[in-house]
Order: structure tokens, then sequence, then C-alpha cells
């Protein structure tokens, strides 16, 4: 035994945590709830308030507030009355909820879950007519077993509406609230939907879309000055629900139409023109064509204000000023077009086509072979100066792979003279097998770019000499190909300087076009550029090199002038 009394040790025990249960305490609220307006004729509020009265009278409890009285359903905890009294428990350190059963404070699957935050906080629930000990682990299960019994019964419940629901909407029978236009009323013991004063509003929005092509916005200023208020939005549901000509569409049906037997706002013609499902409709508006061989620019322009692309539209009649007054131009004339409003920027789709075809001229060296095999030469010579770094990596892999079979040769005579065993011999095989792959992957990309090099040159010099006239006669897809290689940011015209502009070139053909335009300044001592078109390409010369032997290619930008390019067509119009 010990010869110190154990007493001394006391300050050093541990004891268990406990948490004081709040819910002992006699300060409680009430809380009354029925699950819809038809219930409280029955009174069962009253019962429900006279009941807790009674159950917390009996039990001791101080009563400090009445919450509910109303009708909330119990699938959702979003009750202002339910949250308002948490609040309240919360907040007065109340220790007890009493309700009249337990499904009267929920009844869905967040029951168990909120009833354990409130514990946690010291708050008990008490039911008057279920009074169950909490305090105990077998109460506690008897509780939630009650909860979980009320969420299944609230979801037979919803499946037995649904069901009857969804069989009277099969038969044409409308169950839900009726749309605008429309109210319920009782006939000869029967509900019928029928047309009110605000439906002849409805059918005035139907004929104006289908008759005049009004727009949304047209039609709720019209209706809103009718005294009728309506919101493009919720004109849109109106305009694309088949219930006004006697249609039933419902989730329920799983995508199908039923007909209905509600009054007929409007016909089912009407309907149909109105959303464009007619071939005969009347049709106003822009005409979309995703490819127009006239618009070749369209959403590869950007508008320099904005920033967005530029679309394209047709005027197909236009009057035309000439010596004797006006007349009208019967072929059409196309525009590109800003979609942002505020910008008010569009352009001859004709001055700005030609612009773009004479700037191409300008990317390329001609189809004189002499010309060509200069510029291949040239090419050549400055990717050797720029890939000389990879030239280095080349030779280094080589090495790398040499002296990786030197060791796999050694390797195999220590084995064969019996210095290492199969183990080992079987594992550095592995891994040096292993690293020579590796390796040999990167020669072959490496060498792979240097071989194919000459024939890509020898595209592109031959691209490049055909790019005007392989432009002008390519399909649409095409052209936007070429558009997007040469111009890979697109190109933007600015309404105020009329310039149009690019900020990355495709450096290959850029390069083709430079040495042409340096070799036709050998031969000539200038280069030669028509002045009418001296600002439609800016090309510079190759800039000093740097330290380390590269070639520093300048990115100035792509400009020509449609100002220009329209003066020069106006000078010469077409009949």
């Amino acid at each position: 035994m010990s010869k110190y009394d154990l007493s001394l040790f006391k300050p050093f025990a541990k004891t268990p945590r406990t948490t004081v249960r709040r819910g002992l305490s006699n300060l409680c609220v009430i809380y009354t709830r029925v699950s819809t307006l038809r219930q409280m004729d029955g009174l069962s509020i009253e019962v429900q308030l006279k009941a807790n009265s009674s159950y917390a009278e009996k039990m001791g409890w101080q009563v400090m507030g009445y919450f509910g009285g109303t009708h909330e359903s119990a699938k959702t905890d979003e009750r202002k009355e339910f949250k308002r009294m948490l609040d309240f428990v919360r907040k007065n350190h109340v220790g007890w909820i009493v309700v009249y059963s337990l499904e009267r404070f929920s009844r869905n699957e967040d029951a168990i879950w909120q009833t354990a935050q409130l514990r946690k906080a010291g708050v008990e629930i008490a039911a008057a007519t279920q009074p169950i000990d909490t305090s105990s682990p077998t109460g506690r299960l008897q509780q939630k077993v009650m909860f979980l019994f009320g969420e299944h019964d609230n979801e037979l419940r919803r499946m037995k509406c649904v069901e009857g629901t969804k069989e009277h909407i099969m038969r044409g029978e409308w169950c839900n609230k009726p749309p605008v236009g429309y109210d319920s009323v009782k006939q000869n013991g029967e509900r019928r939907i029928v047309v009110n004063a605000q439906g002849k509003f409805v059918r005035m929005a139907f004929q104006w879309k289908a008759d005049k092509q009004l727009s949304g916005v047209e039609i709720c200023k019209k209706l809103t000055a009718f005294g009728f208020p309506m919101d493009e939005q919720k004109l849109s549901k109106i305009l694309h629900n088949p219930f006004y000509c006697g249609k039933i569409v419902h989730k329920f049906l799983d995508g199908q139409v039923v007909e209905g037997k509600q009054e007929k706002l409007i016909s089912e013609e009407l309907f149909l023109r109105a959303n464009n499902m007619l071939g005969a409709s009347k049709t106003r508006g822009y005409k979309i064509i995703p490819e127009n061989e006239a618009l070749p620019l369209k959403k590869f322009l950007r508008c320099d204000c904005c920033g967005l692309p530029m679309t394209g539209y047709v005027v197909k009649k236009k009057l035309r000023k000439n010596g004797k007054g006006y007349k009208v131009r019967n072929n059409p004339i196309y525009y590109y077009k800003c979609r942002t409003p505020q910008c008010k920027t569009n352009i001859s789709a004709r001055y700005l086509n030609d612009g773009f075809g004479q700037a191409l001229q300008f990317y390329s060296p001609g189809e004189g072979e002499d010309m060509q095999t200069l510029i291949k030469q040239q090419m050549l010579i400055t990717y050797s100066e720029l890939s000389q770094n990879q030239v280095d990596e080349i030779e280094l892999l080589e090495k790398n792979i040499k002296e990786i079979d030197s060791r796999l040769e050694r390797l195999e005579r220590r084995f064969v003279m019996e210095e290492i065993n199969k183990e080992l011999y079987d594992k550095y095989r592995s891994e040096f097998i292993s690293e020579k792959g590796k390796i040999r992957e990167k020669y072959e990309e490496a060498s792979m770019a240097s071989s194919n090099l000459l024939s890509c040159i020898d595209y592109a010099v031959a691209l490049a000499s055909k790019l005007p006239s392989l432009y002008g006669s390519s399909p649409y897809p095409v052209k936007q190909l070429i558009q997007n290689a040469l111009f890979p940011e697109g190109i933007s015209y600015n309404k105020k300087t009329g310039e149009c502009r690019t900020p990355r070139k495709n450096p290959v053909m850029l390069q083709v076009a430079r040495l042409a335009r340096l070799s036709a300044n050998k031969k000539t001592g200038e280069i030669s550029i028509d002045a009418k078109f001296s600002r439609l390409v800016e090309l510079e010369g190759v800039e000093p090199s740097s330290g380390d032997g590269t070639v520093m290619l300048s990115t100035r930008l792509l400009s020509f002038n449609c100002r220009e390019q329209a003066s020069r067509i106006r000078a010469n119009p077409e009949p």
C-alpha cells in the first residue's frame, strides 16, 4: 500500500464530460400548426393550443410564448413562424418546445438532424399526445422512429397525389392554378377553366406576334399602354404555352401533349403562326445564314470599339443617286455590323472584302521559280540560326543513346563472366532499356521535325505564291481556314480611322512575305508597292539579331484602310 493518502492525488483525477440539459428547466414555448388553410375550419389550431397548454401546466412549465397559429407545410423547415420560434428559443434559453404531436413539429428528412441540433443547445421537443422520455437512448430512438414514420407518410401521400394528378391531366383536366387569362369556376358542381377579362389582352398578344411579327419589347409596350402590364419573360411563357389553344403539357406527362377540356382562347393555327411553326407564316427581321459566301469575314472580324465579333446582313433593295435623280438598285448589298447597339459600327462587305484580298497579295512572293528558290534558301538559313539549340539537343541525345548501349554491353559481359547473378542482370538491364526508350522517343521527335523542314518550307512557299488566287476561288469554309491560319487572332475594324488591324500574324507566312520584299529590294533598289495600297499591309525588315544569334522577328500590325478601298471602288462603281 502507498504510504501517502490518496486524497493528495485527487486534484489530478479526471472526470467525464457532462452536458447540462437545459431541457430540464421549466421554460417552454407552444407551437401549433396545420398544413392547409382548409384544416383551420375544423378548429384544429384551438384543439392543439388547448392540449399543449394543459400539458405544459401538468408538467409545471412556464410558457414563454406562443408560435404558429396558422397553416404551414411541414415538408420544409422554411416556415416563418417556425424560424421565428427557433430564434426565440435560442436567445431566451428556453428548454422545451411543446407541440400537439411530433408531426406538428416536422415531417421531412431533416427532422432528426434539427432535433439533434436543438438537443445540443439544451432544447427538447415534447409532444402533448406522445409523451416520450428523451433523456434515455431508448426514448431518443423512439422519437427518431416517429419522425421517420412521419416522413414516410409524407412520401406516400405525395405519391398518391402525383398519380391522381397525372390521371386527371391525362383526361384533359387541369389541376393546377390556370395561367394568365383564365379563371377556375364551379359550374353544376364541376370545376371548369374559362377565359376571363384578361384573356382578350393575351389574344391580342398572339395576333400581334403572328400577323405583325412584333418583337417582345413592342408587344409589352402595347399591352402596358392598354393597362395590362407585361414583361418579356412572362410574355415568352405565354406565347410558348399551348394551353391557350386547348392543349395541355405537364412534367408528369413525360413529353406528351394531350387535348385539354379548358376553353380555347385562340385557334391552333394562330398559336403555330405566332411561334413560326407553319411554312406559310409571315416572317420579318434577319434570316441567319451561317455560311454566306458574300460575308467571309463574319465573326473573324471584330469591332475595335467593343471587341465583339461582327456579324453581317443584307439589304435587298436600296436607292442609288445618279445624274437623273434616284433609282432603285435591285442587287443585294451586304454589310458587316457590330452587335453592340452603342457602337453603331457597320461597313460595306464589298469594301472590306476587296481590301482584305489586296492585303493577301503582299504575303505572296509570286510564282517565279528564281524568287521562290531564293526564299527557300534564306528560310533554311534562318531556321538553322533559330534551331541551333535543337541541333545540339539531337547530338546530346545521340551521345546518351551510345553511352547506354555501352552500359548494356558491359552488363552482358559481366553476366557471362559470372561476375554478377541473373537477378542483378535482369534488374539493371530493364532499367537501362527503359531509360534508352525514353531518350529514343525524344530523339525521334527532334529528328522528325528536322527531317520534315524542307518539305514544310516547300509547302509554305507554294501556298504563299498562290494565296490571293486560292483565297478568291475557295468556298466559305476554306476561306475561313486561310483567314485563321494567316491571322490567328482575327482582325479588328476601327470605325473612326477606317483601318483594319491584327495583333498577330502567322510567323511562317510573314517571313515568306518579308523575304520576298527584301529580294525585290535587292533587285530594283526599292520595294515596289502601289501607292493606292501602300497602307494595306505594313511589312518591316528583319531587326538586328540578338546576342545569341537569334533573328528577332517584328510583330507590327496588319493594317489596311477601308476608306481608301471604298474611294477606289467608288471611282469604278458597279453597273
